[in-house]
């Protein structure tokens, strides 16, 4: 995900040359309220690809967890409601730019894997019990 360069021009007509969204509609020939549109739009795709970015520099790094299988069990639950939360948001829309932005979400992804790994850990604890 890039900013465009109608974004990236808003951006530094407003942050670096503190232009208002007028001026800067009026040296665009687009309207006050869609300059402001861009801005914020650009704003929030420029926190996502932080995000995005320190996500996965932190996905790189191992941390070793000690869970009893109750725990284990609760964090299975949880993992589902989120997913089960963000895919249904996503049917509701019936938008397929949503649906491809989730699949490209660091969070729902890692959950999705997390979820996996819950469930095969939760067998191997089972079948020991037994």
């Amino acid at each position: 995900m890039e900013l465009t360069p109608q974004e990236q021009k808003v951006l530094s007509l407003y942050s670096m040359d503190g232009l208002t969204f007028a001026k800067i509609a009026e040296t665009l020939g687009i309207s006050r309220s869609r300059a402001s549109q861009i801005y914020h739009n650009a704003l929030g795709k420029q926190d996502l690809m932080r995000r995005q970015e320190f996500y996965l520099e932190q996905n790189q790094k191992n941390v070793s967890v000690t869970l009893k299988l109750g725990e284990v069990v609760v964090l299975q639950r949880i993992l589902n409601e989120y997913l089960k939360l963000k895919m249904n948001a996503i049917r509701n829309t019936k938008n397929n730019s949503d649906w491809e932005a989730l699949q490209k979400d660091v969070d729902f992804n890692t959950a999705k894997t997390l979820q996996k790994q819950m469930k095969a850990e939760e067998k191997i604890w089972r079948r020991q019990m037994k």
